[in-house]
């Protein structure tokens, strides 16, 4: 014996502007019929997923814990279903990536290197950038981080493996390229940061020299597949052996 059935029985108003939803609770072998109200608001009616959650919880009471599964607002009469599961939330569309480049070559008098173009289904974040880069003779170069309105295109390009930084994460939707033949620019914006960067000869690397942008306190949106964040070497005359790696973390939301 146990309480198998919940029916909304009716909507009470109140004297006081507020409203009671009322459950009957039936059994299987002459339980007598518990009636439970639930107050509610007049105004923003709850959904049927609500409804049906309580009638679940209620019934789990009533049989001691006897499990039930739960699964929007009906009219009154209705009587629950207390056997579909509810609809479970959707799946996350959040992730955070990251992606690092292997040492490549840009093409001759470089502009853009390395990029991150947008989403067409969520938006991009980008929470961090790295640039570092070797050649023959030591040197310093004065490298640009331009955002674009509209995406490159042509060139020569690679796609950088993005990897999730947690394997539950849905796969990365926002697209990294590095460039060994200069793209045909988008839209510039304009640039959110510039500065000289030491290119040491690569004997004389003992440790990671480069420079590492954190944007974590203002992260730089991409919004669709036309917004770009890239490196930019503006054109110089290419330093012999030049030879760049550079890196990005950003997230993806709705």
């Amino acid at each position: 014996m146990s309480y198998t059935t919940a029916t909304l029985a009716r909507l009470d108003q109140n004297s006081n502007g507020t409203a009671t939803l009322v459950f009957r609770y039936t059994g299987d072998a002459g339980e007598p019929p518990i009636d439970y109200g639930y107050p509610v608001d007049p105004i923003v009616m709850p959904t049927m997923d609500w409804a049906r959650g309580l009638a679940m919880q209620r019934l789990q009471a009533l049989n001691n814990g006897k499990s039930f599964v739960l699964g929007t607002l009906p009219l009154i009469g209705t009587v629950f279903d207390t056997t579909t599961p509810l609809p479970q939330p959707p799946a996350s569309v959040f992730g955070s990536y990251r992606a690092a480049s292997a040492p490549f070559t840009p093409g001759a008098t470089p502009q853009d290197v390395f990029t991150i173009t947008g989403s067409a289904t969520r938006s991009v974040r980008v929470t961090g950038m790295g640039i570092a880069s070797v050649q023959t003779t030591a040197g310093i170069n004065a490298w640009l981080l331009n955002k674009r309105s509209t995406a490159n295109s042509g060139g020569t390009s690679a796609a950088v493996t993005r990897v999730p930084v947690d394997s539950a994460h849905p796969a990365a939707t926002a697209t990294v390229l590095q460039y060994t033949a200069n793209p045909t620019a988008g839209n510039l914006i304009g640039s959110v940061w510039s500065g000289r960067v030491v290119s040491p000869a690569p004997a004389s690397v003992a440790s990671y020299v480069g420079r590492d942008l954190d944007f974590t306190r203002q992260a730089i949106t991409l919004t669709g597949v036309n917004d770009v964040l890239a490196w930019n070497l503006n054109g110089i005359v290419l330093p012999t052996g030049l030879s760049v790696q550079a890196w990005v973390s950003w997230d993806e939301s709705a």
